[in-house]
């Protein structure tokens, strides 16, 4: 029987001390890596959502010209899903509903015709899980989304 400084169940401990030191060193990392995977995937719900609540008001706008009933339709799209409206969530119907004459960049104002466009844009603060674990990174993302559709 060896009972030495080489004998096999000393050897199992020090492997298996080794195997937990390391686990402690990396958890934080992998913690990190699982968190930004998961805001990854949020910040790609909200943007959808934005994307439909936008596409919504810029669909309602081919039928009606009235700025405000465009801003209430994309926030009624919504449905709650984009945090606080008008704090979270941001169509304003001075500056982000603009109609223009046809497919150009011209503004359009009193009557508007077929063949003309409406442009709804949609703005939303994200607030990421992981700037609360690191620092440097920024506390919250504006992301933009903006429809151009026809009117009928």
């Amino acid at each position: 029987m060896k009972l030495g400084r080489n004998a096999p169940g000393r050897e199992r401990r020090a492997w298996a001390g080794a195997s937990v030191v390391e686990l402690a060193l990396l958890s934080p990392l992998l913690a990190l890596i699982v968190i930004g995977t998961v805001d990854l995937g949020r910040a790609f719900i909200y943007y959808e959502r934005l994307t439909s609540a936008v596409r919504e008001g810029a669909i309602y706008g081919t039928y009606v010209t009235d700025s405000a009933a465009i801003t209430q339709r994309a926030y009624t799209e919504t449905n709650g899903q984009l945090g606080t409206t008008g704090v979270d969530f941001i169509v304003d119907p001075s500056t982000d509903v603009k109609f223009y004459a046809g497919a150009t960049t011209t503004p359009r104002t009193g009557k508007f015709q077929s063949g003309d466009s409406v442009e709804v844009t949609g703005h939303y603060r994200f607030r990421p899980l992981t700037s609360m674990l690191v620092r440097i990174l920024p506390a919250n993302f504006t992301v933009r989304k903006s429809v151009r559709m026809v009117i009928n």
